[in-house]
């Protein structure tokens, strides 16, 4: 069971760490739509497509 332990802690933290960078992505993107939004409001900006 031991040489089986390594691969899946590595596995585990591979998926934790797309989970977190998933998230993280997610909040600086809806940042950066708000964001360009404000930058855009009185032109007609190219972010509401």
């Amino acid at each position: 069971m031991k040489e089986v332990r390594g691969p899946v802690l590595v596995g585990v933290a591979i998926a934790a760490a797309a989970v977190i960078g998933g998230a993280v992505f997610a909040v600086v993107r809806k940042k950066g739509a708000l964001a360009s939004d404000e930058a855009g409001k009185g032109a007609k900006g190219d972010s509401a497509s």
